[in-house]
C-alpha cells in the first residue's frame, strides 16, 4: 500500500506539473491518491484531494458522468468515515443522482456494455445503502429511520440493474416503439445521444493530449458544444418521458419508490425486496393499504451466500438434501415477515445477486417433528437419500411452496410498472 501511495503521489505531481491542474489526468490522479488516503485511514488528507477531483471533473465533464459519481461517493465514503453523516448522505445521494442520469443518457448501449459502465458505481451505491442502514438503526434530527429506509430501497432498486431486468424492459419497449411518433421521438433521440457521447469522447481526448497544452478557445468551444448537446438530449429524453412515459420507464427506468410500488400490487398481494450487505441483510415488505415494513436482519452476507450454496448443492437427487439450511435461510429472509403475510395469497419476491440463487419453494417453514429430525441427521452424515425418505419423510416436511402461497420472483420491484403496463395492454387488445 505504502509503495502504491508513493507511486500515485509522484504521479500526481507529475501530473500537475505537466498538464496543469485542471487536467483530467490530474482528476483521475487526485481521485485515486484519495482513496488510498481513505483506505489508510487518513481522512483529513483524503478530503481536499477528493474534493479537487469532483471539481476538476464536474467542470470538464458535466454533471452526469460516471467519472463524477465515483468522485463524489469517495468523497462522501470519507466524510462518513470522519462521522459527518449528513454531509455524506448528500454527497451519496448526488452520485446516485448521477448514476441515474448516466442510466438515461446511455439507454441505447447495449446491456453488457451498460452494465459494465455502471459497474464501478454499483459498488459505490452499496456504501450509501450501508449507511442508510446504519442510520435507520440511529437517525439523525433531520434524516429519521423512515426516511432513511425508504430511500435505502430506492437505493437498493437502482443496484439491482442487471441483464434480467433490461431484457424485460427492451422486450417491452419494442412493442411500445411501434407507434410512429414515439419511434420519430426515439430516433431523434438516439440521434442526440450519439453526438453527445462523441462530442464528450471529443472533449476527454482533448484534455488526454500529452506534452501539448490545450488550447484553452479549442476546450471552451467543445465544452459549450458538449454542453448544449447535454441540454439537447436532457430535453429530448423529458420531453419522452412526458409524452410516452409507458416506452421512457421501460427502456430506461427510475428506481421506484415504495409508495409508488405499493400502488401496483393487488388487494391480496404483497411484495419483499432484499438486498444483502457486508455484515447484515436489508428487507422491505409491501402491502396495500398498509405502511411499509422494514426489517434489519442480523445476518453476515458470507454467511447467507454459503447456507445457500449448500443448499443449491444439496438438491443433487443423489445427496440429502440440505433441510437444516433450507429452514436457517427460511429463517433469516421470510420469517420476520410471517406476522405480515396474514392474508397475503400472492408473494412477490425481489432478490438481490446472492438471493436470486435462493430455490425458494424448497425453504422449510418449520424445523418440528421426527421426519426433519431424521433428514438433518442423514444430512450431517452425508448418507444417501433411501426411498423411505422421498416416499414418507420428504412429504412430512413443511415445505415453503406448500403453504397455500403462490411465490414468483422479480428482478426488480421497479419492474413492476413494466409488467402491469403490458398486461393493462394485453387486455386492452383483447377486449378493443
Amino acid at each position: 500500500t505504502r509503495y502504491w501511495r508513493d507511486w500515485s503521489s509522484d504521479v500526481c505531481s507529475s501530473d500537475l506539473k505537466s498538464l496543469g491542474s485542471e487536467h483530467l489526468y490530474v482528476a483521475e490522479s487526485l481521485n485515486d491518491l484519495g482513496s488510498l488516503y481513505k483506505k489508510e485511514g487518513r481522512y483529513q488528507e483524503a478530503e481536499p484531494l477528493l474534493g479537487r477531483a469532483v471539481s476538476i471533473r464536474e467542470r470538464t465533464l458535466g454533471p452526469n458522468h460516471p467519472e463524477l459519481a465515483e468522485s463524489l461517493a469517495r468523497l462522501g465514503a470519507v466524510l462518513a468515515s470522519q462521522g459527518r453523516t449528513e454531509a455524506s448522505l448528500a454527497l451519496y445521494e448526488r452520485a446516485s443522482r448521477t448514476l441515474i442520469s448516466v442510466r438515461r443518457a446511455d439507454a441505447g448501449l447495449n446491456d453488457d456494455a451498460l452494465i459494465d459502465l455502471l459497474k464501478d458505481g454499483n459498488a459505490d451505491l452499496r456504501d450509501y445503502a450501508k449507511l442508510l442502514a446504519v442510520v435507520a438503526r440511529r437517525p439523525l434530527p433531520e434524516f429519521g429511520s423512515a426516511k432513511a429506509s425508504t430511500q435505502a430501497f430506492i437505493v437498493a432498486e437502482q443496484i439491482r440493474t442487471g441483464s434480467s431486468q433490461m431484457a424485460l424492459a427492451r422486450a417491452a419497449a419494442r412493442s411500445a416503439s411501434r407507434d410512429p411518433e414515439t419511434a420519430a421521438l426515439v430516433n431523434r433521440t438516439q440521434q442526440l445521444r450519439d453526438r453527445w457521447r462523441a462530442m464528450t469522447k471529443r472533449l476527454t481526448k482533448e484534455y488526454g493530449r500529452t506534452g501539448v497544452q490545450p488550447d484553452p478557445d479549442r476546450l471552451s468551444r467543445l465544452q459549450q458544444q458538449e454542453a448544449e448537446l447535454g441540454r439537447q438530449l436532457q430535453e429530448a429524453n423529458e420531453e419522452l418521458r412526458r409524452r410516452f412515459p409507458a416506452y421512457a420507464d421501460l427502456i430506461a427506468p427510475d428506481p421506484i419508490d415504495p409508495s409508488t410500488a405499493v400502488q401496483l400490487l393487488d388487494p391480496e398481494e404483497a411484495l419483499i425486496a432484499y438486498l444483502s450487505l457486508d455484515d447484515r441483510l436489508i428487507a422491505w415488505l409491501l402491502r396495500p393499504g398498509r405502511s411499509p415494513v422494514y426489517r434489519d436482519i442480523d445476518v453476515k452476507r458470507a454467511e447467507l451466500r454459503a447456507a445457500v450454496d449448500r443448499i443449491r448443492l444439496s438438491l443433487d437427487p443423489n445427496r440429502p438434501f440440505d433441510v437444516i439450511d433450507a429452514y436457517g435461510v427460511y429463517t433469516k429472509i421470510i420469517k420476520p415477515f410471517e406476522q405480515d403475510l396474514v392474508g397475503v395469497k400472492s408473494l412477490l419476491l425481489v432478490p438481490d445477486d446472492l438471493l436470486l440463487k435462493v430455490p425458494f419453494s424448497a425453504l422449510v417453514t418449520n424445523d418440528h417433528g421426527d421426519s426433519f429430525r431424521v433428514l438433518s441427521e442423514r444430512y450431517k452424515s452425508h448418507s444417501a437419500p433411501t426411498s423411505e425418505d422421498f416416499e414418507i419423510l420428504y412429504p412430512q416436511i413443511s415445505w415453503l411452496a406448500e403453504q397455500n402461497l403462490a411465490i414468483s420472483v422479480l428482478p426488480s420491484a421497479t419492474s413492476l410498472r413494466a409488467l402491469r403496463a403490458e398486461v393493462n395492454a394485453s387486455s386492452d387488445r383483447s377486449t378493443g
